[in-house]
C-alpha cells in the first residue's frame, strides 16, 4: 500500500527498504541481490501467510529500490523467505546496519529502512514488553505509517542524508490489528499522539519536527555518530587543501513542493483557531439575520476573506490579521501550512455557494451551507480538529497529492522558531559609541558603532518618528475622502432628481474616519515636531535623501484632504465656520505643497543624482498639486462676481498644469527605471502604486475645474465627463496590472513582509476609490458602474483595514514601526559573509572537540571536519582578499591608515592557517602512528577554538569600524564598482564554495535571500549565474525557499526560468 502513495521520484529518494524482522538463524545460500529483500519471519507465521508475504515483498521491493534501472528485473524475482526456529533471540543491531548492493560499481554500504513486520519475535510477556524490547534492540526505531509524508520525510533524512539505518514499525501495516495497540502503547509512554515517533538509542526524541529541530540546532549528528554506516559526503580528504564536501547534486537532492500562490509553508495554530472562532461568529450572525438585505453582502465579505486566506494566508485577511494581532506577543505554535490552505479553500467553496444562494434568493440553502461551515469552524476553534487537514492527508495516502508537500515546513520549522525568538527577544547589547577619528577636523571620519541587535531593539516614539509615517493618516484621510464622494455630497452631479439608492455610503462614515485620521495626524505632528527639535540632523538627512524626501509631501496632502473633509458643503449659501476654517487651512497647505514641489524639483535638476535615486514616489508632488487644484470647490477668492469665479478657475489651472507636466515626466522616467532596473529591494517597489493614484487624482481635479469652466460658459460639460472617464480607466488598467504583477510567476509584489510602504498602496487604492465614486455619480444610470464602485470601495477598505492591523501588530511587538530603517546595499553581502562565519564556527568547534581517533568513528569525524574546515579556510582567504585588495584599499584611500589594523590581522591569520594546515595534514596522514596523530590533534583542538574566538572579535571590529564608511561615505555607484571588482577577483570554482558556504551557514533565511539580492544589485547580469551556483550546491528544500524570493536568479532549465531577466 505504501507504493501506491509514492511518486517515482519519491521511491528513488527513499533509499532501500527492507521488509524484515529482527531474528536470525542459519541462512541458506542466496544471491546478494535477493538478500536486499529478505523477509525473516517465524516458521508458523510464514507457513500461514507465505503467499501474501511474497506478494507484499514484491510490491515493497518494487517501490523502494534505489536503482530504477533494476525495477523490471525486481518484479520478476521471487523473495526468499528463510525459515526460523522458534524462540530465537532478536538479531544484534551491528549485524543489520547495512546492506550490500549487487552493483559491482557500488561496493559502499548503504543506509536502509528495515520494516519490522512481526513484533512477536521480541522478548517480553506482554505486548508492551515486546515494544520496549524493540525500542532498545536497535539504534533508531521509528513507529510510523506507510503513507505518512512526515514519516517518509524523516526516513529520507536519516538514511539518505545522515547515512544511518532505521528500523521502522508501520502501525497501519501490522497484522491482526496489533498496530493500533502498539501505537496506543507508544502514545501512553511518550505523550506523543502522532507518527512518526522516533527513538534513538532507546530514548524518545519526538516526531519529525523534533528530530529536524535537532538537525537545525546541529545536535543530531552527535546522537547518530556511532550509527552511521555510509562513507561521509567528502572527497579528496587525504590533504586539507584538497578536501571538499560533496555537493547535493552528486548526492540525492530530494524533492520539495512549494504551496500554490503566496501561501507560506507554515501557519500559526493560535491564529488559525482565533480566525475559526471569528468565522463561527459571522456564521451565527448570518443564520440569525439571514432575511436582512445586508446578509448577502456579509456572506460575500466572508467569501473574500476565505479567498485571501487561501492565496496568501492570514497576512491579507482581515479576520486572519485580527488573530495575528491578538497573538502578536505570544510565541507561535507552528503547524504545516498545506492542510490549512486546503481548509481555507474548502471554506472558499462553501462561502461561494452560500453567497450565490443568497443572491439567488435561496436563503434556506444558504443557511444549510453556513450551518455546515459553522460546525467545522467550531471544531477547529474549540478542539483544534481540522477536518480538511485529515481529508488532505487522505489525498496523500491515495496518491492524489505529492508526499513532499510538507517537506519545506518540516525542514524550516525550527529555523523559523529560532528566527522568531531572535527577532522578538530584547538582547542586552551595549549602546552605540561615537567615534571621532580627529576632533580637530570637520571632515574626519565620524561614526557610531552599532550592532544589529541594538538596531532591532531600538524602539523610540520620537527619535524614529519618520515623515513616511504620515502615510498612515494620509491613507485614512484618502479613504474618508472616497466615502465623502460616495455620499450625498455628490448629489449636484447626480441629476435633478436624486434617488436615495444612488448613495454608496452614509455620510457618517467619512466623518468618523476623518476624525480618526485627524487625531493620528495631530499625534504624529507633535512627535515629528519633537524630533525636529531634538534630532534636527536626522530630519535634514531625510529631507535631502532623494528617496525619502517625497514623504514630506504626504504631510501637506493630508492637511488638504482633512480640510476638504471639513469643508462639507458644495451647494451655494452662506459660509459657516467649518467651511471657512477648512478653506483657510486648505490653502495654507496648498501653498506649502507648491513650495515643496518647487524646492524638490529644483534640487532634482540642480544636483547630480544617480539613476538609482529616481523613484516613482516622486509622483507624490504632482499628486499634491492636483489635490491643491480642488480649490475650485474651496475657492481662494469669495465668488461674489464672475471675475472672482474666473480667478479661482485660473488658480486651479495654475496648480494642475505643472502637476500634469510632472506626472507625465516622472512617470516616464520612473517607468524606464523600473523596467530596466534590478529592483532588488522589494520595499521600494510599493512606490509604483502611485502610478495609479496620479491619473485618478489628476482626473478628478481636471473634471472639477472643467465643470466649473462649463458653468461659467466657456467649456463643454460633456467633454469634462468624457475626459474624466479616460483618467479613471487608466487607473483601472493600472490596478489590473498590479494584480497580475503580484502573481507568483512574476512576484513583483508580495516578497517583503509588511512595512510602511504598504500604506502607500492603501492610499493609492483610496485614490482609485475616489475616482470610482465620481465615475458612478456621473454615470448613475448604469448598474454596472455601481457594482464597480462597490468592488473598488471594498478593496480599498480591505487594504486600509489590513494595513492598520499590521501596524497594530508591529507596535505591539515594538518591531517595524518607530525603529530604525533596515538599510542594505550592494556591499551588504560582505557583512552577510560574516554572519555565515558566525554560523559555521560553533559547528566547527563542536565537530573538532568530538574527534577521537581512538574510537571507531574517529576517522569519519576527522574527514568531515577536514572538509568543512577546508571550506572555511578557502572562503576566509577569498573574503580577506576582497577586503585587502578592494574594500579596505578603497576605504584606506579615503581615510589613510584607518584600515591598517585589519590588514595586519589578515596577514596574521594567513600565517596561522598555514601552520595549522601542516598540522592538519599530519593528522590526516594515516601512515603516521596513531599516537603521533592524536597528539597533533589535541594541539589543534586547543589552538583552533582560540583562533575562532579571536576571528569573531576581528569581524565584529570590522563591522563596527569599517562598515560605517561604506554606508555613510561611499556613493552608490562606487559601491557597485567595488562589488563587481571583488567578484572578478575570485575564480568561478571558488564561488562554487563561497556562495553555498554563506547560504548553508547563515542562521536566518532572510539573510540568505539578502546575500544573493545584494550581489544581484551590483551585478544583475549575473543573477542566473549566481542561481546556477545555488542550485548545484543546495538541496531541493533550500532551493524552493529561495527561488520564490529571487525568481530572477532561476537558471535555464529550471521551472519559471525567463531568458530576459
Amino acid at each position: 500500500s505504501l507504493s501506491l502513495s509514492l511518486s517515482p521520484s519519491e521511491r528513488e529518494t527513499c533509499g532501500y527498504y527492507h521488509k524484515t524482522t529482527t531474528t536470525t538463524t542459519t541462512r541458506k545460500k542466496i544471491s546478494k541481490r535477493q538478500r536486499r529483500f529478505i523477509h525473516i519471519g517465524s516458521l508458523k507465521s510464514l507457513g500461514k501467510k507465505e503467499s501474501s508475504h511474497q506478494s507484499n515483498n514484491r510490491m515493497t521491493s518494487d517501490a523502494f529500490t534505489h536503482n530504477s534501472s533494476d525495477d523490471e528485473e525486481d518484479e520478476k524475482e521471487q523473495v526468499v523467505n528463510v525459515d526460523l526456529e522458534e524462540g530465537t533471540a532478536p538479531i544484534d543491531k551491528e549485524t543489520t546496519t547495512a546492506t550490500t548492493t549487487t552493483d559491482k560499481k557500488k561496493k559502499k554500504n548503504q543506509a536502509v529502512v528495515h520494516i519490522i513486520s512481526d513484533i512477536q519475535q521480541y522478548k517480553g510477556a506482554t505486548l508492551q514488553d515486546k515494544v520496549n524490547d524493540l525500542i532498545h534492540s536497535h539504534g533508531i526505531v521509528m513507529f510510523s505509517k506507510t503513507f505518512c509524508p512526515f514519516c517518509l520525510d524523516l526516513k529520507e533524512l536519516l538514511t539518505n542524508v545522515k547515512g544511518v539505518p532505521v528500523y521502522s514499525l508501520e502501525v497501519n501495516d501490522v497484522p491482526q490489528k496489533q498496530g493500533t495497540e502498539i501505537h496506543t502503547i507508544v502514545k501512553d509512554q511518550t505523550g506523543h499522539k502522532t507518527v512518526p515517533a522516533v527513538y534513538i538509542h532507546g530514548i524518545f526524541r519526538g516526531g519529525c519536527d523534533d528530530v529536524k529541530g535537532l538537525q537545525t540546532k546541529n545536535e543530531l549528528d552527535a546522537l547518530l555518530q556511532d550509527l552511521v554506516v555510509v562513507d561521509p559526503p567528502v572527497q579528496n580528504v587525504d590533504r586539507l587543501e584538497t578536501a571538499r564536501l560533496v555537493p547535493p547534486q552528486q548526492q540525492r537532492r530530494g524533492e520539495a513542493v512549494r504551496l500554490p500562490f503566496w501561501f507560506p509553508p507554515q501557519a500559526n495554530d493560535y491564529v488559525v483557531r482565533i480566525t475559526s472562532f471569528q468565522v463561527v461568529i459571522v456564521c451565527v450572525i448570518l443564520l440569525a439575520f439571514h432575511w436582512e438585505s445586508w446578509a448577502k453582502w456579509v456572506s460575500a465579505a466572508l467569501l473574500v476573506d476565505f479567498g485571501l486566506r487561501t492565496t496568501v494566508g492570514s497576512s491579507l485577511s482581515p479576520l486572519g490579521m485580527m488573530g495575528v494581532v491578538a497573538t502578536a506577543t505570544r510565541e507561535p505554535q507552528l503547524v504545516a501550512g498545506a492542510g490549512k490552505q486546503f481548509a481555507a479553500s474548502i471554506g472558499t467553496v462553501f462561502t461561494a455557494a452560500s453567497t450565490a444562494c443568497f443572491f439567488a434568493g435561496h436563503d434556506i440553502a444558504a443557511m444549510v451551507i453556513l450551518g455546515v461551515l459553522l460546525i467545522f469552524a467550531a471544531l477547529e476553534s474549540c478542539f483544534g480538529y481540522c477536518a480538511a487537514c485529515h481529508c488532505f492527508m487522505i489525498g496523500i495516502q491515495w496518491g492524489l497529492l505529492p508526499n513532499s508537500v510538507y517537506r519545506i515546513y518540516t525542514s524550516a520549522r525550527q529555523e523559523l522558531m529560532d528566527t522568531w525568538n531572535y527577532v522578538h527577544a530584547n538582547q542586552d547589547v551595549p549602546t552605540p559609541e561615537r567615534v571621532d577619528t580627529d576632533p580637530t577636523s570637520k571632515i574626519a571620519l565620524k561614526y557610531k558603532t552599532k550592532t544589529d541587535e541594538f538596531t532591532k531593539n531600538d524602539f523610540d516614539w520620537i527619535r524614529h518618528m519618520m515623515p513616511c509615517y504620515f502615510a498612515i493618516p494620509l491613507s485614512l484621510a484618502g479613504l474618508a475622502t472616497a466615502f465623502k464622494l460616495g455620499s450625498e455630497y455628490m448629489d449636484p452631479f447626480r441629476g435633478p432628481t436624486v434617488n436615495p439608492d444612488l448613495i454608496l455610503v452614509p455620510e457618517g462614515w467619512y466623518q468618523v474616519l476623518g476624525v480618526i485620521s485627524a487625531v493620528l495626524f495631530a499625534l504624529f505632528a507633535v512627535l515629528f515636531a519633537c524630533r525636529l527639535i531634538q534630532y534636527p540632523k536626522k530630519c535634514r538627512a531625510e529631507w535631502v535623501c532623494p528617496q525619502r524626501s517625497p514623504s514630506f509631501g504626504a504631510i501637506t496632502i493630508t492637511v488638504m484632504l482633512l480640510a476638504f473633509l471639513l469643508h462639507d458643503e458644495i451647494r451655494d449659501g452662506p459660509e459657516e465656520w467649518p467651511q471657512k476654517t477648512g478653506r483657510i487651512v486648505f490653502w495654507i497647505a496648498a501653498v506649502a505643497h507648491a513650495l515643496l514641489t518647487v524646492v524638490k524639483f529644483s534640487e532634482w535638476v540642480g544636483f547630480r543624482h544617480e539613476f538609482e535615486h529616481v523613484h516613482p514616489q516622486w509622483l507624490i508632488f504632482p499628486v499634491g498639486l492636483a489635490v491643491a487644484s480642488f480649490g475650485v470647490v474651496m475657492p481662494f477668492f469669495e465668488e461674489t462676481n464672475a471675475h472672482f469665479q474666473e480667478a479661482n478657475v485660473l488658480l486651479a489651472r495654475f496648480f494642475l498644469s505643472f502637476g500634469y507636466l510632472l506626472w507625465i515626466a516622472i512617470f516616464s522616467i520612473s517607468l524606464f527605471k523600473v523596467v530596466t532596473g534590478h529592483n532588488s529591494d522589494p520595499r521600494a517597489r510599493h512606490g509604483v502604486w502611485i502610478w495609479m493614484a496620479s491619473p485618478c487624482i489628476i482626473g478628478i481635479a481636471d473634471f472639477a475645474t472643467c465643470a466649473k469652466e462649463s458653468a461659467l460658459g466657456y467649456g463643454d460639460y460633456n467633454v469634462c465627463v468624457r475626459d474624466f472617464s479616460s483618467y479613471f480607466f487608466i487607473g483601472v488598467f493600472f490596478f489590473f496590472t498590479y494584480v497580475w504583477m503580484s502573481l507568483p510567476y512574476i512576484g513583483f509584489f508580495g516578497r517583503d513582509p509588511f512595512n510602511k510602504g504598504y500604506w502607500i498602496d492603501s492610499f493609492c487604492m483610496d485614490c482609485l476609490a475616489c475616482a470610482a465614486a465620481v465615475f458612478y455619480a456621473l454615470h448613475n444610470t448604469l448598474e454596472a458602474c455601481r457594482t464597480i464602485a462597490f468592488i473598488i470601495y471594498a478593496i480599498a477598505g480591505t487594504f486600509n483595514c489590513v494595513a492598520f492591523l499590521h501596524t497594530l501588530k508591529a507596535l505591539a511587538v515594538h518591531r517595524g514601526f518607530f525603529t530604525p530603517m533596515d538599510k542594505w546595499g550592494p556591499l551588504s553581502w560582505f557583512k552577510l559573509t560574516h554572519e555565515a562565519f558566525r554560523g559555521s564556527i560553533p559547528k566547527l568547534k563542536k565537530a573538532l572537540a568530538a574527534i577521537d581517533l581512538t574510537q571507531p568513528t574517529g576517522q569519519r569525524q576527522l574527514e568531515l571536519f577536514a572538509a568543512n574546515y577546508s571550506t572555511f579556510v578557502r572562503v576566509h582567504q577569498e573574503h580577506s582578499k576582497h577586503e585587502d585588495k578592494v574594500i579596505f584599499k578603497t576605504f584606506n584611500d579615503l581615510f589613510p591608515g584607518h584600515c591598517k589594523e585589519y590588514f595586519q590581522d589578515h596577514e596574521d591569520d594567513r600565517v596561522f592557517m598555514e601552520e595549522k594546515r601542516v598540522m592538519a595534514n599530519k593528522v590526516l596522514d594515516t601512515t603516521l602512528s596513531l599516537h603521533e596523530r592524536q597528539t597533533i590533534l589535541r594541539q589543534l583542538q586547543h589552538d583552533l577554538p582560540v583562533f575562532f574566538d579571536e576571528f569573531l572579535v576581528h569581524i565584529r571590529g570590522e563591522e563596527d569600524n569599517m562598515q560605517p564608511i561604506g554606508k555613510k561615505y561611499m556613493p552608490l555607484e562606487l559601491q557597485k564598482q567595488m562589488a563587481r571588482a571583488c567578484f572578478q577577483l575570485t575564480p568561478a570554482e571558488r564561488w562554487e564554495e563561497y556562495i553555498p558556504f554563506v547560504i548553508n551557514n547563515a542562521p536566518r533565511h532572510p539573510q540568505r535571500v539578502r546575500f544573493i539580492k545584494s550581489m544581484c544589485w551590483s551585478m544583475p547580469e549575473r543573477a542566473q549565474q549566481l542561481g546556477a551556483i545555488v542550485y548545484r550546491n543546495v538541496d531541493a528544500v533550500m532551493w524552493k525557499r529561495m527561488d520564490v524570493e529571487i525568481p530572477e536568479m532561476i537558471p535555464r532549465g529550471e521551472s519559471n526560468w525567463r531568458k530576459y531577466q
